[in-house]
């Protein structure tokens, strides 16, 4: 589910259990596989696949955010480009 306004770069492809929330810009060639984001700015070319919550954060280019349990219902981000997380 996409909430706007929101910013969607050409290429990216925000799969069908991503709720992208206001305020929210992906930037092109991401993938969004799983997650809520809001109030966010993706730079190009990322992938995200979480099973929380993103918030006001910045989120660097080429940089892989995942996660491997279940952990906070939120996380505010500033990352630096060609960065992998794994929260």
């Amino acid at each position: 589910m996409i909430r706007g306004p929101t910013v969607i770069g050409e290429g990216a492809v925000i799969d069908s259990e991503v709720y992208i929330g206001p305020y929210t810009s992906i930037g092109k060639n991401t993938h969004i596989k799983k997650g809520e984001i809001e109030n966010s700015i993706v730079m190009e070319g990322c992938v995200i696949d979480i099973d929380t919550k993103i918030l006001d954060s910045v989120i660097g280019a080429q940089t892989e955010i995942a996660t491997n349990q279940k952990g906070p219902k939120g996380h505010k981000l500033i990352v630096g480009e060609n960065s992998r997380i794994v929260l």
